[in-house]
């Protein structure tokens, strides 16, 4: 819903709150679906309760679900813009290179 809503809406998409809520949602969409998956995903010969995938799945999974890591810099990037914004009245112009880093630690 977070997702729709914001990229309907110009106004929301403009604001680097919105950008940066975005950017967490989508991951946590994809960490979802890869933990919603459990075992589904190993190796079929790996005698896990309903695995039907192969190592290069798995890995996969693997790999993607490391992103959950990535809420949480995003968490952070949000709770500097807090603290820029309230704290010290600054203006989403001015926090451009905050919310560049912000992006670019959570998704590195």
């Amino acid at each position: 819903f977070i997702v729709l809503e914001i990229l309907r809406d110009r106004k929301k998409r403009d604001q680097m709150y919105h950008r940066l809520l975005l950017g967490m949602s989508c991951l946590d969409i994809v960490v979802s679906f890869f933990m919603a998956m459990s075992t589904w995903l190993a190796p079929s010969e790996s005698d896990i309760l309903w695995a039907v995938g192969t190592q290069t799945t798995c890995q996969i999974q693997a790999f993607m679900t490391q992103f959950a890591y990535s809420s949480l810099s995003y968490n952070l990037g949000l709770a500097i813009y807090y603290l820029l914004v309230v704290g010290h009245s600054k203006r989403d112009r001015q926090l451009h290179t905050i919310e560049v880093a912000a992006h670019c630690c959570s998704l590195l």
